[in-house]
């Protein structure tokens, strides 16, 4: 649908009378002229060849040579241009079924045989790669012909810009409009531009391709260090370890975890039914999703993102809810003259019981870990440590052993495990 014209060999007999005739396109109202090009090889197939000047890089240039038309019959968005009658806006590979069967309802179709190719794929999806025809920098050009690359001017200032197109168009520049292209930075360029207003956190797998940017253009522009730490976040991949991306679709975003999606619009989101969410997304909420992300217990490059681990962040939330619900129901109303004040320094007042003092060891540690997880940027040591102190030791033991002097009405029965080194205890 994108052919404009024809190849045979000069040499080929069977075409000698058919050279600068033409051919009627099976599908569109145009003509193909037939032309006589030594690049075509007359030992392949049919011996003739067809030329698609703006989806091949050969028929580009022959195209190009020849002044043959340029007919851009895929768009971006991977549906069939307008250009091509009764198939436009179908999907690419949705046309070729179709295609071939209105050849042989024709009579047009004679055979097919197996050809070894290379294809162009996409190292992220995975799907074949169409090239297209785009522009590149511009002169005063006509609207149709905005992909000529002879026709666009890169300078510094309107006026050397005027000075290259007239020397290169062979135009006064008198003559000449141009128009500025608003999108002139790349993304490498732009993100170099990023530490004169912000912080830096990155992954590991754009260390060199944004970091090392803005390192180069700090040191240029202001001759300084642009920062002296970089945080490098692990990259979070779903529960099979594959890397999520926009490209393949299979995104989980992080606003679903937190407010909840249903299973019939995460399938819209997704190319297919996500298998770690085989029914929807609950609702886990904000500070849920961070705690998850955090507790991931080995710093490494990746995350395994895994639904159980969110939920289990989730549980260790809703146990400090109650673990504070229960606390505030002895003394702890604000509202409440005999609220519970706490001392402005924290001095032991010689009443502590032996569990009294050991849960402040733990909760000793557990700031020591924090403090120290925070100073080396170790996140997943801070989680494990709040969590280790919470769950096992404050909320297993301690919260059991007070609880007979928060209602000592109700005495219940504590029963306390321990472990013996000597096998006849």
């Amino acid at each position: 649908l994108g052919d404009t014209a024809a190849a045979v060999h000069p040499d080929d007999d069977r075409y000698k009378d058919l050279h600068s005739k033409y051919v009627q396109h099976p599908f569109l109202q145009h003509r193909l002229p037939i032309l006589a090009n030594t690049m075509v090889d007359s030992a392949c197939g049919s011996d003739a060849v067809k030329i698609t000047p703006t989806h091949d890089p050969n028929d580009f240039e022959y195209g190009r040579q020849l002044n043959l038309q340029f007919i851009t019959c895929i768009n971006d968005d991977g549906l069939m241009s307008s250009e091509c009658g009764r198939y436009s806006g179908k999907l690419r590979f949705h046309v070729r079924r179709p295609l071939l069967h209105d050849l042989k309802e024709r009579g047009l179709f004679r055979d097919s045989k197996e050809s070894e190719m290379i294809l162009p794929i996409c190292s992220r999806s995975k799907s074949i790669i169409e090239l297209l025809l785009k522009p590149q920098c511009s002169g005063d050009i006509p609207p149709e012909n905005e992909t000529d690359d002879h026709n666009w001017i890169s300078a510094h200032t309107y006026e050397e810009a005027l000075d290259k197109a007239e020397q290169r168009l062979n135009i006064s520049k008198y003559k000449t409009r141009l128009t500025q292209d608003e999108d002139v930075l790349e993304a490498w360029f732009s993100s170099s531009l990023l530490p004169f207003s912000s912080f830096v956190e990155a992954g590991h797998d754009i260390l060199f391709s944004w970091i090392a940017p803005m390192v180069m253009m700090s040191l240029e522009l202001t001759g300084r260090l642009p920062f002296t730490e970089v945080y490098l976040q692990s990259i979070i991949r779903d529960a099979d370890a594959c890397k999520m991306s926009q490209t393949l679709r299979d995104v989980i975003n992080p606003l679903d975890l937190i407010h909840d999606i249903s299973l019939e619009k995460l399938q819209k989101r997704c190319k297919s039914s996500n298998e770690a969410y085989p029914d929807s997304i609950p609702e886990y909420g904000t500070d849920i999703l961070r705690f998850a992300i955090c507790d991931y217990v080995s710093e490494g490059q990746y995350i395994n993102l895994n639904k159980f681990h969110v939920e289990r962040s989730r549980d260790f939330c809703n146990n400090r809810w109650n673990v504070i619900r229960f606390a505030m129901s002895k003394n702890l109303d604000i509202n409440d003259s005999n609220c519970f004040q706490p001392p402005t320094e924290f001095e032991l007042t010689v009443t502590e019981t032996p569990c009294d003092l050991w849960i402040l060891s733990r909760l000793s540690y557990a700031i020591e870990q924090c403090e120290s997880g925070f100073k080396r940027y170790q996140f997943p040591q801070i989680a494990t440590a709040i969590y280790n102190f919470w769950f096992p030791e404050l909320d297993d033991i301690y919260i059991q052993y007070v609880k007979k002097d928060f209602y000592p009405e109700k005495p219940k029965c504590i029963c306390l495990l321990s472990a013996f080194t000597d096998d006849s205890s």
